[in-house]
């Protein structure tokens, strides 16, 4: 218990701080429309700290602002999933598309919800796009790996004042032998 006394300490501090700044929020909204930065972290600390029936509308209203905002479709996927409601996968699929870093959480998430489901056919669909992207990052991870000598090479497109700059800053790196 002593040992990690000070580290709860600092937690409870911070989740009254967060708390603060919620009530904070609250109350501009109550007289003026927040900032679309502003209802964003109002909608994230009150899934935190509040129940997601309160937070569903508010990532609900970021959306409407922003449809694009990848963070929001999240989170709201994630909460109508939570209470069983499919519209959730849609939110998932925005937040995918929105930002592909998002893959792996949003498809595992959608996985375990549609296997609870008994829907096992299209929980297997997310299981093959989040296998999808997962190759696609070794493709990429591979490529740049190793760098291919095949194809043409012509002259260089750039000014004599940029290659002079270039093998300056080159001449810098003792390791490297030639570039191309």
């Amino acid at each position: 218990r002593e040992s990690i006394d000070e580290a709860w300490q600092e937690q409870h501090r911070e989740a009254q701080r967060m708390k603060a700044r919620l009530r904070e929020l609250d109350d501009e909204a109550g007289r003026t429309q927040l900032t679309l930065e502003q209802a964003r972290e109002r909608a994230d600390l009150t899934a935190t700290f509040r129940t997601p029936d309160e937070a569903v509308p508010l990532y609900s209203d970021v959306l409407a602002r922003e449809p694009n905002d990848a963070g929001a479709s999240f989170a709201l996927g994630q909460l109508l999933l939570g209470r069983g409601d499919d519209e959730g996968l849609v939110h998932l699929d925005r937040a995918m598309e929105a930002e592909p870093d998002s893959v792996f959480a949003a498809c595992e998430s959608a996985y375990f919800y549609l296997l609870e489901k008994g829907r096992k056919e299209e929980a297997n669909r997310y299981r093959a796009r989040a296998e999808r992207r997962y190759e696609t990052l070794e493709q990429a991870h591979e490529e740049r790996a190793r760098p291919s000598f095949r194809g043409e090479f012509g002259p260089p497109t750039l000014s004599p004042e940029e290659i002079e700059s270039l093998r300056a800053r080159l001449a810098q790196h003792k390791k490297l032998k030639r570039a191309f």
